[in-house]
């Protein structure tokens, strides 16, 4: 009974969608897009405790919807059927095993969840970004670090949807998260399930996820959210990559810049895991100057997803500039890892990890320091692992 509460509750925070910018108008966090994504819950819930790893069939999840939630869903072949409007579609015609395309009709236009593109966007809205717009696109400037603290929830059952925004006409460029006091030394703790941008919303989401695999008495931690944000660099494109992983394998996901444009920041969605099993990133970082690649594995019961963000513009500020730091996790033990401070007028907006191939350990936090450094934190849950902190810079 314990396994199967881990795993409901997991995968109720499989994939809360941000709303990053996109070429199309995104749909924002509001209840169409809260429509499509308790639909989509449902979807991911199935697939991964799918043995192929597969969403379930369009008329299946719409029987699934009923009963689970009492909600009536329609199945049509494509965007022209979707004729109710207030009402979700998946759509048979775009939908297979490891995509799932659902739509639904409003005032303000067509929002179209498609598991392989990303966040909600409203179909048929054309050229640059609403965000891209109302960034007032120009020179990076004015800097500045948010920070928020929270109290996190010491139920290993109850993963929770955390967010900082950015202040006036600053939007966001990067965001990171620690946790006080520090990891256990049994590795207790908070974990990230995402650590992702927001657009429509200016600011930064994690979904926090507390484990404690040997079930002592939990400590109440504190856990410090920060954004970094600024006025000038909003994305105009944010591509996804989204990949399953069945317990057992590694994949990787690649999200590309289109032409034209560089990689300014990135991150992760959708890691699933608990105690008892689930996906987990075991890298997220810039891989040149237009791609940002997320690895991931599962193990245990159930396997799960895991997407690569990437966040794009055409900016003087950019190429990119990379510190890097290394560290030995050895097994069942935590460490940290924290990079040099960026070069000569350059300043530091956002970070990444890699546990360098290996899949023995978990990604903890990864935050912004006073000195102008960037600090990774990994737990040696299965085995040793080598970590390695990569701090992005920017001119400013």
């Amino acid at each position: 009974m314990r396994h199967s509460i881990s795993l409901t509750a997991a995968l109720v925070a499989l994939l809360i969608l941000p709303a990053g910018a996109m070429a199309a108008r995104q749909g924002g966090y509001d209840k169409n897009t809260r429509k499509l994504e308790a639909l989509f819950k449902i979807a991911g819930f199935e697939r991964a405790g799918s043995p192929q790893g597969c969403y379930p069939a369009p008329r299946v999840l719409a029987k699934l919807a009923k009963q689970r939630e009492g909600t009536k869903v329609l199945v049509t072949g494509g965007f022209g059927g979707v004729k109710k409007m207030g009402t979700v579609y998946v759509l048979d015609g775009r939908t297979n095993c490891s995509r799932l395309v659902m739509a639904l009709d409003a005032a303000a236009g067509l929002f179209v969840l498609d598991s392989e593109r990303g966040p909600v966007y409203i179909k048929g809205k054309k050229g640059r970004s609403k965000e891209s717009i109302a960034g007032g696109r120009g020179r990076l400037r004015g800097v500045t670090l948010i920070s928020k603290n929270l109290r996190n929830p010491t139920s290993q059952d109850d993963p929770e949807r955390l967010e900082v925004f950015c202040p006036g006409k600053k939007f966001p460029i990067g965001g990171g998260l620690s946790q006080t006091p520090p990891l256990g030394m049994d590795g207790e703790g908070v974990y990230p399930h995402s650590y992702e941008r927001l657009g429509a919303q200016k600011g930064f989401h994690v979904t926090s996820a507390f484990i404690d695999k040997n079930g002592g008495g939990a400590t109440a931690r504190t856990v410090t959210l920060q954004v970094q944000c600024a006025k000038g660099l909003v994305p105009t494109e944010s591509p996804h990559k989204t990949f399953f992983v069945l317990p057992g394998q590694t994949k990787s996901a690649t999200a590309r810049c289109p032409r034209g444009t560089k990689i300014f920041s990135g991150g992760f969605q959708r890691s699933n895991f608990l105690v008892y099993g689930g996906s987990y990133p075991t890298e997220s970082r810039a891989v040149g100057p237009k791609s940002w690649r997320v690895t991931g594995t599962a193990f245990g019961a159930f396997g799960g997803e895991l997407t690569a963000v990437a966040l794009c513009a055409k900016d003087r500020s950019l190429p990119i500039t990379e510190v890097s730091a290394s560290t030995q996790l050895g097994g069942g033990q935590g460490g940290s890892a924290t990079t040099p401070a960026c070069p000569g007028g350059r300043k530091l907006t956002t970070g990444g990890f890699s546990f360098n191939g290996s899949q023995q350990a978990f990604f903890a936090d990864g935050f912004f320091n006073s000195s102008g450094t960037w600090s990774v934190t990994g737990f040696g849950y299965f085995g040793p692992a080598q970590l390695t902190a990569f701090g992005y810079c920017l001119k400013a």
